[in-house]
């Protein structure tokens, strides 16, 4: 008979496994209209703009997570504690700090973009279109801050169908309407961050509706705070405003690459390997199918002290997102040029070598995701504020030397090296607390699993002439033989069987 921990886990699995569907659906489609409408802005407008939207955003997102004060991530951590203890008020107390704090700090961040504009713009990247980019996303910042609160607020609450929703298919959705509309309203490149306003606007009113009809009018008021509850609200802001330096760094991170080409290349540069770096972040999709969900349930068990069930989770999620990365990997690394032309045309070919580079980087990091979630549920901000300040720095220092010389593939190394150093930093962390390190020994018959089809392709890829139609059938093949190649060796354990068994009776 299952004992008590042996269900939680049965039952935590069924729960990731059956919300990985709808997030993976959600990110499908996330994807699909993301790159469209990055599509879009890179043929339509070409490289130089496209530059110049990625410099724009990469700013606004440092200002957002400066103005948003790490409170994002005290709702996600808190809110699962507060609900575990039934203690609802608190719930609706640490809400309204966090409503008040941001809203302020909001106005504040987009009033300091609005007049820092015209600076940013001449003096540190030499290239005044970038003006009017800034000067609309300045009105973007408190929409976007306080979208972010919300859709915190339903995570935290585990509607992960919703937070889905909402974020990876309506508002990319959105954007991709919006900016269709301004370009045949006559709007020009205008059209590209006016998009992106609208459709934060209309995400945030969707987010907060949801949140004040089906989450907050559960909660229980109050109007006494208590002693207790003042020293539990010390401790969310004591955990949250490492994270918000975590937030700012960790948009340095992710952008410094950019920043760096930006400053010692142009804008042209920043377009053409800014092409390369979503396609990179395809690796980042398997995290985000199960992280969504995995963040929040690992915090309530870890408050109830189930660490036996967060260890086997955390597990199976590794196991998981290594069986779904390792193929993405293989194929990037094989036909980087290929993936490029098709996406956004053979004006970006020249960053291949550049992406090769980075998808090394990210699949190495998007293993290590489960250890950082395992120190941010633990409550181990402050750690890793600094684990990132560390690698920012040594990121910037590395880009400063190599950009000038070594250009697009410089700073691809650079990054690629920062984001193996950060993972592996969380690794050694998390363990020293935990005890857990989230890989299981079936994930070598999975990388053995792999070599079959790669052997086929790469032996394929000299007899056939590439082009779009062919790469997207051995692309196909290669899925087809890896996905036979699994179930051959038994690299599915009986955990995967039994979440399998679930999914199938569900459809069924």
């Amino acid at each position: 008979m299952p004992t008590n921990s042996e269900k939680e886990i049965s039952f935590g699995l069924g729960l990731l496994a059956k919300s990985s569907i709808i997030v993976f659906m959600g990110l499908v489609f996330s994807k699909i209209f993301t790159y469209f409408y990055r599509i879009i802005i890179a043929r339509f407008y070409g490289p130089e703009i496209y530059g110049v939207f990625s410099l724009s955003l990469m700013i606004a997102g440092w200002v957002v997570a400066f103005a948003g004060f790490g409170l994002t991530e005290g709702i996600l951590r808190y809110v699962p504690i507060f609900r575990a203890k039934k203690q609802f008020h608190r719930i609706r107390l640490l809400l309204k700090y966090s409503y008040l704090t941001t809203i302020l700090s909001g106005i504040l961040g987009g009033v300091f973009l609005f007049f820092l504009s015209n600076w940013i713009s001449e003096s540190i990247f030499k290239d005044p279109s970038l003006i009017i980019f800034l000067q609309i996303f300045s009105i973007l910042i408190p929409l976007w801050v306080f979208s972010n609160l919300f859709l915190a607020l339903i995570r935290a609450f585990e509607r992960i169908n919703v937070y889905s929703f909402l974020l990876n298919i309506f508002q990319n959705i959105l954007k991709v309407v919006f900016l269709g509309i301004f370009i045949y309203l006559g709007f020009s490149q205008t059209s590209i961050p006016l998009s992106y306003l609208f459709s934060t606007l209309v995400l945030l009113v969707s987010a907060y509706l949801y949140s004040v009809y089906f989450i907050s009018s559960s909660l229980k008021k109050t109007s006494t705070i208590s002693s207790e509850d003042k020293k539990t609200f010390r401790g969310v802001f004591a955990y949250s405003w490492p994270l918000m330096f975590y937030g700012i760094i960790g948009n340095l991170l992710h952008w410094v690459d950019s920043f760096t080409i930006g400053y010692f290349k142009d804008t042209f540069s920043v377009g053409v390997y800014n092409a390369a770096i979503p396609i990179a972040l395809f690796l980042m999709l398997a995290p985000e199918m199960f992280m969504q969900l995995f963040f929040p349930l690992i915090t309530r068990h870890n408050s109830k002290r189930e660490f036996s069930v967060s260890r086997e989770l955390s597990k199976q999620v590794g196991k998981w997102i290594f069986i779904v990365n390792l193929p993405i990997f293989l194929l990037i690394f094989i036909f980087p040029g290929s993936f490029l032309n098709l996406l956004f045309g053979s004006e970006y070919i020249v960053a291949s070598t550049a992406l090769k580079i980075l998808v090394v980087g990210f699949f190495a990091f998007s293993l290590f995701q489960i250890s950082i979630n395992l120190l941010s549920s633990l409550g181990k901000s402050k750690t890793l504020l600094y684990n990132i300040l560390g690698v920012c720095t040594f990121n910037l220092v590395l880009n400063i030397f190599l950009v000038p010389k070594f250009g697009l593939e410089g700073a691809a190394f650079s990054t690629s090296l920062s984001f193996i150093l950060l993972g592996t930093l969380a690794v050694i962390q998390s363990y020293k607390i935990s005890a857990i390190i989230p890989l299981r020994r079936k994930m070598l018959l999975v990388f053995l699993s792999s070599l079959f089809p790669l052997i086929l392709i790469l032996l394929l890829r000299k007899i056939i002439p590439l082009t779009n139609a062919t790469i997207i059938l051995l692309l196909s093949l290669f899925f087809l033989v890896y996905l036979l190649c699994l179930f051959l060796t038994k690299s599915f354990d009986k955990n995967d069987l039994e979440i399998f068994k679930k999914i199938y009776l569900k459809l069924k």
